[in-house]
């Protein structure tokens, strides 16, 4: 009889990012070599005699942009089979142990999950449902994953109807993006937790929104912790000198804080980022005992958040598309 293998997931995943990771060098290799000849071009450019023939000048120019366009081409097409292979590798990971990519994904961030966070039973995956179709998104539901978060008022109304079956009943949905106040509408009824309040004003009109629905909406307050101004969200010492008005409300309960740290900053100010809010969160605790949740980290700064306590990390990627 022939017996069924079944391969280590993580062998074969190191195996596939290996030859992914080498097509990734030859083309940083490719790259380099173009910007070596480019920069002797310009050096014989330079070194071109002067009265060099119109007709000539014409030929050597024109073959020197042909050569370029090609060159382009040739990169364009290069980053393009690295994307194509890198989607290939990893959907190579849906072999005959039944493991799939984002089943390996989610193992190895369970794993940092219980060896950074200083409370791993606390910490909630929440996936970016962004990068999926309602198919991907029903085939990730029947895979067992049951948490994600919506960026967008309309799409989140519209994928809500796609799963508005009984068989969905059980399934949470958070809104994690910008929310405009004519949108609350739009999620008011089903949001199990709204992560981006970012202004007093937009609390009180959710609060509004919630009486009218006879609802009682979940809420974290949006703290901009690095005041960047392309980013929403209260400073620090603004929500600290009247904190006490936005745990007034009678239909939101405020149970945490979200944050978002500057892509481009590096691990040591993630990290301080990082712990200002636990501190801000360990503060708030201590007055009211239901502000539990952090929500930060993302796909490329999540361990930093683990280890500054966050209890809901939103991962979201191109490997998910």
């Amino acid at each position: 009889k022939n017996k069924t293998v079944k391969v280590n997931p993580y062998v074969r995943f190191n195996k596939i990012f290996t030859s992914f990771v080498n097509y990734y060098n030859n083309f940083f290799e490719f790259e380099n070599k173009l910007e070596k000849d480019t920069k002797i071009k310009n050096l014989t450019m330079e070194n071109v005699p002067k009265k060099e023939s119109k007709i000539n000048s014409f030929r050597r120019r024109n073959n020197i942009a042909k050569e370029e366009k090609e060159n382009i081409s040739v990169l364009r097409n290069f980053k393009k089979n690295i994307e194509n292979n890198a989607i290939n590798y990893l959907q190579e990971l849906d072999f005959v142990s039944g493991t799939t990519v984002i089943d390996v994904i989610c193992e190895k961030i369970l794993e940092d999950i219980k060896k950074y966070s200083p409370y791993p039973e606390k910490v909630k995956i929440l996936f970016v449902s962004k990068y999926f179709d309602v198919e991907e998104h029903k085939a990730l539901i029947e895979m067992g994953y049951d948490y994600f978060g919506e960026n967008r008022a309309q799409l989140y109304r519209d994928k809500l109807n796609e799963f508005s079956d009984e068989k969905y009943k059980n399934i949470k949905w958070d809104f994690i993006g910008r929310l405009q106040k004519n949108k609350i509408k739009y999620i008011i009824n089903s949001v199990n937790l709204i992560h981006s309040i970012d202004s007093y004003e937009l609390l009180d009109e959710i609060n509004k929104k919630a009486i009218e629905n006879d609802r009682i909406i979940n809420g974290l307050i949006q703290v901009n912790v690095s005041k960047e101004e392309s980013k929403t969200g209260v400073y620090i010492e603004d929500f600290k000198k009247d904190s006490e008005k936005y745990f007034s409300m009678s239909n939101v309960k405020i149970i945490g804080f979200m944050t978002m740290a500057p892509f481009e900053a590096s691990e040591s100010e993630i990290n301080d980022y990082f712990l200002n809010m636990r501190k801000l969160k360990e503060e708030y605790q201590k007055r009211h005992d239901y502000v539990t949740e952090i929500s930060m980290g993302m796909s490329n700064d999540y361990v930093e958040a683990l280890k500054n306590g966050a209890t809901i990390i939103r991962i979201g990627s191109k490997l998910f598309e």
